[in-house]
């Protein structure tokens, strides 16, 4: 005879936490709608736990419901202070409302959580929008220093220089990640934007003919020129 060793069955796979898998897929792929509504049925039999309450904030963050989402942040952060993603989440919320209180929370973030790169963008961008430049690309090139394969920190680093009057700076940065293969919309224009403050409208001109109809190119021109017009 041999030993009871459980040889000859297969263990059942835990699948209580599949639901939130789920919803990071419907999250990630845009559909914060279908990804609120897997959590809030997990919410019944889960109704204090912080992975639930996170993608709930997540999920209302993206549908632009931020009352909800800044509670449920909240809730997290209540019983745990240290949550680096309800605190990503909620200064990202407070990022579009009031910079300056994000600008508080990601301090005491970073504070906590130095080596989080995603941290240090966010703070960054913080800054910028409070117009402290200077510590917003302190903030990027940490960022670039923690994961040197991170594009947003290189691009909102090229950004704030050419806001900040450092346009020629802002060109080097942003002239690669333009013309690379997996350049965006949103690097081709920043990178317009600068080559107009640097006073090179003609190569800005030719970026932006690329993603735009010629009648939408002269009014964005403006747009850039007229930010060095403002007081």
């Amino acid at each position: 005879m041999t030993a009871c060793t459980g040889a000859g069955t297969s263990a059942v796979p835990d699948k209580s936490n599949d639901d939130l898998k789920f919803a990071d897929v419907e999250l990630e792929s845009g559909a914060p709608q279908a990804a609120l509504s897997i959590m809030q049925k997990r919410l019944q039999t889960h109704p204090h736990e912080p992975d639930t309450l996170v993608r709930l904030g997540r999920a209302n963050a993206a549908l632009g419901r931020t009352e909800p989402a800044v509670l449920f942040f909240r809730e997290v952060l209540a019983t745990d202070p240290d949550s680096v993603e309800a605190g990503k989440g909620l200064a990202r919320v407070q990022l579009a409302a009031d910079p300056r209180e994000a600008l508080a929370t990601l301090r005491s973030l970073a504070a906590r959580h130095p080596e989080d790169a995603q941290v240090q963008t966010d703070l960054g961008v913080a800054y910028d929008l409070c117009l402290q430049h200077a510590q917003a690309q302190a903030a990027y090139r940490q960022a670039m220093r923690l994961n040197p394969f991170a594009i947003a920190p290189q691009v909102n680093l090229g950004f704030s220089l050419a806001m900040s009057g450092r346009p020629n700076e802002a060109v080097q940065i942003l002239g690669p990640l333009a013309t690379s293969a997996d350049g965006t919309v949103r690097i081709r224009q920043d990178f317009a934007f600068a080559e107009v403050q640097a006073g090179h409208e003609d190569i800005a001109r030719r970026m932006l003919a690329r993603d735009l109809p010629k009648d939408r190119i002269g009014p964005m021109l403006e747009v850039f020129r007229d930010f060095n017009r403002i007081p």
